[in-house]
Formats: structure tokens, C-alpha cells, sequence
């Protein structure tokens, strides 16, 4: 039977979705208020499922109300069957999801008005002709829809819920003309189209869930679209935006997902040299002002030059045209997977080190997450962990072995704090609001994952296997379970049960070891402290003079004897960082 306190939290549930799918602030409180007050351990985790689902977008969307039906399920101890009647009629609010793909945005926006609105026109070509009422993305608070047109004729359309539902059967373009909002850029809710008050810069920034704050639109990542955007601004300003373009009009001809399209606005940028890449491809930089001395401004842009070369060369042509641009803007995060135009913060731009790794971990979207996109937000990994394990290679050829283990440490280290604090899969399910996975398991583990398989392969083998992925999926939506199914068909290898065993883990695998050396033996005893993945071995290599060197593969869990034909003066474990795991001295 469930408990009261559970029924509670049921009860604020219905009462907080009873006229529409968007959540209140007090209703969010009140839930997590009730959720502090549950004991029961089956029972709290159904509450934070349903907690991680609405606490970042305070939204109930129709794709979430599978899992949220099973959770309240079990709050309310219905283990089968449907939900009561009231609660089921709460589901039917949830906040549909567009329904339709687009193939182009045609983006215009006049910001040469002092505000506080700027009118605005989105003509979007759809990949098919709306089949009824088509559904898209469109903030309330941000976006005023003044009239929707189909081939010239006005259509009828409303807004609720953060969507924008128009009524244009068979239409294969919508033309909506409507004015955008801005927000400062120290708003806790700075996304969509951001203003700095005092300079009057402008920018955009939309991942994920926000491209409906600044124009009408479909966020999923799995949605590629092309782009044309064009941008009037005052006297004296400039524009610079994502893809290919002229003083205002920029064009992205290859398909990347909707958060990728963007532009900034300044009256002062400080535009670094152009370096030339492979390709005629010219990289330049664009910062604000004196903000970020010229030889930082200077090196991260020849890191991303220079990187860009390498993915081109090991990879695939880069996809997006003849310019890549890094535009310095305010921010949160270190960078911004804006295609041909990345952002990259300004607490990152200032750090010479941390500069240099942004930019070439932005630059190597391009490949993964821009160009080749996943399927639904429980693989962000394949985005993020892909992007960091190519700018990881990267790096070890640009600056060497020791930058490499360093890379590869660090990212361990982060991965088992994050493990600590928030554990979940790798790849999580397809529901999952990525907000509540934006940690280091995505980012860090992601090239760790991918690092084994490296191993597992060859470095020769595994840089062909990633060569022909990019190759054949460039341009499309992928999943972890496609990566799996390409590895087996094109290396020969199932990596399904090495994935699935590693995917589980809540904590990074940690392992004490007990060391005896005498002359040319070694005695070992590895101890598992935790969950390591079945048939995983660990590298020792029992070191001599002169360089002599010798490397075994030690079981964990059983005591074992070596023998080398040097004295043996030193040991390292996994010196090459091979296995993701920690290991201390018992």
C-alpha cells in the first residue's frame, strides 16, 4: 500500500497539471517539498524520476508521460493496469511535442530598433506537407506571434504551452511573422536572444531545449535542418553568424540540429588574422574588445586550425562551408557547437590552456553532434564523448603523450566524481532530460568507453572504424546501438556485452593492490573493492634498468606470480591508461 506521504505528492501532481502541461514554480517547490518528506526508498526514486522530468523546463511533455505513468504507478502501489480516471484525464495534458521536421529555417531579424521587442519572420520549409495541425516550439514569454501565412494566405494558428499549433494541412512552408524578446545576460534564464545592457551586444544561444525562444521551431537533435539567417542591425555594429555569408545574410547548406544556428552583434569585435587550414578553409577569431589578450586570442585559434586539419584528414571533409569563425561571447559553459560560428566563453577564451582545448573540442563537432546527431538526448554521449575523444587524439598528436595520460587522468578523476554524486547510465533512456545527464559521465567517460575500444582494437583499426562511421553517417542520426551494429559489421567485433557491462556502472571500479618484489618476481594481489566489469584485465609493467620492461595482464581477484629476465626494480599499473579504473596501494 503506498504510503500518505506518496499520495501526496500524487495529489500535488494532478492538482499542478490540471489546466495545461507547463509547471508552476510554487508546484515545483511543493513536489520537492513532499519529495523530501518520503522514506521509502522504492517510492523516492519514482518521485525523483518524475522530479527530473519537469524541475529544468518546468514542463510535462506528451514523451515523458510514459515513464511518469509507470512512476505514479508506483506511488500509488498500482502495480498494473491504468491509472485512476482524474489522473489519467491530468496525462492527457502534457505539452505535445512538434510534430513535424523541418528541412530549412529562413531566419530574419531587425535589431536596429531600440526595443524592448524586435519584429522578426521565420519561413520554415518542412521535410513534409503537415498532415493536420502542425505543432512547433515557440516560448510564450519570448516569442508574440503576429500572423502565420501560407502561400500568402493568412492560416489560424494559437499558442499555449510554450507551442505554436497551426492549422495549415497539406502546407509545405509556414511564413510567421512575430517579434522576439531579449533577455539581460545576467537573467538566470539567459537563453534565446540575450542582450548585454550596457554595451548593447547582442547574441544567441539555444541548447538544448530553447530554440523556441527565438524563433518558431523543432529542438530535437535528431532534426536536421539547414539554415539562412539574416540580420539588420544599427550603424556602426556587426553581425557575425553561423554558416557562410555577406555583411548580414548567413547560409548553412549542410544539415546541422536547430541550436546550432546562431549570430552575435557587436560594435567593437576585435577580429584576430584569418589562419588558412587544409582545404581553403579560413579560421578567424572574434572577440570582444581587449577581453582576451592577442596571443591567447591568437593561440586558440590556431588550435582550432590546426585541428580542424587533423579531423579533416582522419575523418572526412569538414561540411560547413569555407569559414570557421570563434565569436567570444558571456556564458556558463566553456563553448557552443554553433556551426561555422562556435561560441567560446570568455572564462574559457582568457585561460591559455583552457582556450586551446575549447576550441579544438568545438571545432570537433563539426564531426560529432553537428554533422552526424543523435537520435534522442539519453545518447548525448554519443555527441559530447565523441567530440571530447577526438579532441583528446588531437591533442595527443599536437602536444605529446604525457598531454594524452593527462587528459585521460583528469577525465577519470572527473568521472568518478560524478558517478559519486549523480549515478546513471552512459547512455540513458530515450526519455531522459538531458539536463539531468549534463555532467562529466557524458563528457569524460564518453572517451574512456571509447579509449578501451581503442585498445581492445588497435589504434590503426579503431581510427579506420571511426573514418568509415563518419563517412557513412555523416548527415544523419545515430544511436549507441547503431555504433555497436556499425563496429560488428566493419570490425569483426561485438562490442554489445562490453558496452552493456560498462554502461551500468555506478562508480568507476576501484582496485587495491599488494606488491612483492624479489630479483626477477613479482608477486601481486589485486583486490576489487567494487563492481568491475566481468573479464576485465589491468596492466603491470614490471620495470628494470636500462630501460628493460616487460608488461603482464593481472586478473583482479586472485593472487598471481611473474617473472621477467631483468631484475626488476619498479612497477606501473596501466601505464598506457587502457582501463578505466582506480588503483591504490591496499
Amino acid at each position: 500500500m503506498a504510503s500518505v506521504q506518496s499520495q501526496k505528492f500524487v495529489a500535488a501532481f494532478q492538482e499542478a497539471f490540471t489546466k495545461g502541461g507547463k509547471l508552476a514554480s510554487k508546484d515545483l517547490e511543493q513536489l520537492q517539498s513532499l519529495r523530501r518528506g518520503l522514506s521509502n526508498e522504492r517510492e523516492a526514486a519514482a518521485a525523483d524520476g518524475i522530479l527530473g522530468m519537469l524541475k529544468h523546463d518546468k514542463e510535462f511533455d506528451a514523451f515523458e508521460v510514459a515513464p511518469a505513468r509507470k512512476a505514479l504507478g508506483v506511488l500509488l502501489g498500482v502495480s498494473t493496469g491504468r491509472l485512476p480516471a482524474d489522473l489519467e484525464k491530468v496525462l492527457r495534458n502534457a505539452v505535445p511535442v512538434p510534430n513535424v521536421l523541418v528541412k530549412e529555417y529562413d531566419l530574419s531579424f531587425d535589431l536596429s530598433g531600440r526595443g524592448p521587442t524586435f519584429e522578426a519572420r521565420a519561413k520554415i520549409t518542412l521535410e513534409k506537407k503537415a498532415s493536420g495541425t502542425t505543432v512547433l516550439e515557440a516560448h510564450d514569454d519570448r516569442l508574440t506571434i503576429a500572423k502565420v501565412l501560407v502561400d500568402g494566405r493568412e492560416v489560424p494558428f494559437k499558442t499555449k504551452d510554450n507551442r505554436l499549433f497551426v492549422e495549415a494541412p497539406g502546407a509545405k512552408t509556414l511564413d510567421i511573422q512575430y517579434s522576439v524578446k531579449p533577455v539581460d545576460k545576467d537573467d538566470p534564464n539567459a537563453y534565446g536572444l540575450i542582450k548585454d545592457k550596457y554595451s548593447g551586444r547582442m547574441w544567441t544561444l539555444t541548447w538544448p531545449y530553447n530554440t523556441g525562444a527565438l524563433f518558431p521551431s523543432n529542438s530535437h537533435p535528431a532534426d536536421g535542418v539547414t539554415s539562412k539567417v539574416t540580420v539588420r542591425i544599427p550603424p556602426g555594429e556587426e553581425v557575425i553568424g553561423t554558416g557562410e555569408g555577406t555583411t548580414n545574410t548567413f547560409v548553412t547548406k549542410k544539415e546541422a540540429p536547430a541550436y546550432s544556428v546562431a549570430f552575435y552583434t557587436s560594435n567593437r569585435f576585435a577580429h584576430g588574422p584569418g589562419m588558412c587550414a587544409c582545404h581553403g578553409i579560413t579560421v578567424t577569431s572574434h572577440g570582444i574588445g581587449n577581453e582576451v589578450p592577442k596571443a591567447v586570442r591568437e593561440g586558440y585559434t590556431k588550435a582550432a586550425k590546426d585541428s580542424l586539419e587533423f579531423y579533416a584528414q582522419w575523418l572526412g571533409a569538414y561540411d560547413y562551408g569555407k569559414t570557421l569563425k570563434l565569436v567570444e561571447a558571456e556564458g556558463g559553459l566553456g563553448g557552443m557547437e554553433h556551426t561555422g560560428a562556435v561560441a567560446i566563453m570568455l572564462g574559457a577564451a582568457r585561460d591559455p590552456e583552457e582556450s586551446r582545448e575549447v576550441a579544438a573540442h568545438e571545432t570537433a563537432h563539426h564531426w560529432f553532434g553537428d554533422n552526424i546527431r543523435i537520435k534522442h538526448w539519453g545518447d548525448f554521449w554519443m555527441s559530447e564523448g565523441f567530440t571530447n575523444y577526438a579532441t583528446y587524439r588531437f591533442l595527443r598528436k599536437n602536444d605529446g603523450e604525457e598531454k594524452f595520460l593527462k587528459l585521460l587522468d583528469g577525465a577519470k578523476a572527473e568521472v568518478t566524481s560524478a558517478l559519486r554524486s549523480n549515478p546513471h547510465a552512459l547512455s540513458a533512456p530515450e526519455h531522459t532530460d538531458v539536463n539531468e545527464i549534463f555532467d562529466s559521465v557524458p563528457y569524460e567517460m564518453g572517451p574512456w568507453i571509447l579509449r578501451m575500444m581503442e585498445v581492445k582494437l588497435g589504434t590503426e583499426k579503431f581510427d579506420a572504424l571511426l573514418k568509415g562511421w563518419f563517412v557513412a553517417k555523416r548527415q544523419t542520426a545515430v544511436s549507441t546501438e547503431d555504433f555497436i551494429q556499425f563496429a560488428k559489421e566493419k570490425a569483426g567485433v561485438d562490442f554489445k556485452d562490453f558496452f552493456a557491462s560498462w554502461n551500468t556502472i555506478t562508480a568507476v571500479p576501484d582496485l587495491r593492490h599488494t606488491t612483492a618484489i624479489t630479483g626477477k618476481k613479482v608477486a601481486v594481489d589485486l583486490e576489487v573493492k567494487n563492481h568491475l566489469p566481468k573479464g576485465t584485465q589491468i596492466p603491470l609493467r614490471l620495470e628494470g634498468a636500462d630501460g628493460k620492461s616487460k608488461t603482464v595482464m593481472v586478473d583482479p581477484g586472485r593472487a598471481q606470480s611473474f617473472s621477467a629476465d631483468f631484475e626488476v626494480k619498479k612497477l606501473s599499473w596501466d601505464p598506457e591508461r587502457t582501463v578505466l579504473a582506480n588503483i591504490r596501494a591496499a
